[in-house]
């Protein structure tokens, strides 16, 4: 009787048992594999804790030489020739006011130099002969000396009625127009260099234990889509302490007519 009791064994049994099997061997293969892979995971954050290893990097294009002109008196705008995009030489004129009463003021301020310079060089005639008073000669002299000083005056406001171009470039943005009136210190145009871009990185500091001015490294820009090369030129002497990166610049190998300022892209920089 008691075979025939272990006989009568519930068939579903045998099921049991595999079900409960199944997710030991499941639980077991994973715990396989994150064994494997604590060494790579190990090895990359060794290399990248201690600088050894490279990654993308974002990186934007800017122009070393930018600066917005500002009007440096009041006055109606004259001549306005460029628009966004021209291009210039250095020493262009950008921008004319109209001048007409700093120019008459200088006209005059010329003439009554001119008189003062007359009538002092007429007293140090008469002072070699005795003909003159000390306090006379001073006076002229002191005389030629405002005279002078108004015209330098006039002169310089004569030269800030037009805007040169400081180098050569293109115009980036006008914020006037022309006949418009404008108060001095008022930007009127930005202005910037386009043929001498460069490259603008943040960067792990820990990198610094190998990454040195004249590394070179391939980079690709977004808006071109297209790869090219370039290499550090310098490293700012600062580090940020909070997010422990650091600022790097680069320049192009060759400048190219398609990039502009302000494309971003990514870079790849491995040690050397």
């Amino acid at each position: 009787m008691e075979r025939r009791k272990h006989a009568c064994r519930p068939p579903h049994s045998r099921n049991n048992a595999m079900t409960l099997t199944a997710p030991r061997v499941l639980i077991t293969a994973l715990l396989l594999l994150l064994a494997l892979s604590l060494p790579v995971a190990a090895e990359t954050e060794r290399r990248a804790s201690d600088g050894t290893g490279s990654e993308a990097v974002r990186l934007q294009l800017v122009a070393p030489q930018s600066v917005t002109l500002s009007s440096e008196l009041s006055g109606r705008i004259a001549e306005l020739p460029l628009r966004p995009g021209d291009a210039f030489k250095k020493g262009a004129q950008l921008l004319a006011f109209d001048c007409r009463l700093h120019q008459a003021r200088w006209d005059k301020a010329a003439a009554e130099r001119k008189q003062a310079s007359a009538t002092h060089e007429v007293n140090i005639q008469l002072d070699r002969l005795g003909s003159v008073s000390t306090l006379e000669l001073d006076v002229s002299s002191a005389r030629l000396a405002v005279a002078q000083a108004e015209l330098d005056i006039m002169t310089t406001l004569l030269d800030r009625c037009t805007i040169n171009a400081p180098f050569s470039g293109r115009i980036a943005e006008v914020h006037v127009k022309q006949h418009q009136y404008i108060g001095e210190g008022e930007k009127v145009l930005d202005i910037l260099n386009d043929r001498q871009l460069e490259i603008e990185m943040i960067l792990p500091s820990l990198w610094l234990q190998w990454l040195k001015p004249g590394q070179p490294f391939p980079f690709r820009v977004d808006e071109t889509g297209r790869d090219y090369q370039a290499r550090v030129s310098r490293i700012a002497p600062q580090v940020d302490a909070v997010s422990q990166t650091v600022k790097v610049f680069a320049t192009l190998d060759r400048p190219s007519a398609e990039l502009r300022a302000g494309m971003s892209g990514t870079a790849r920089i491995s040690p050397p």
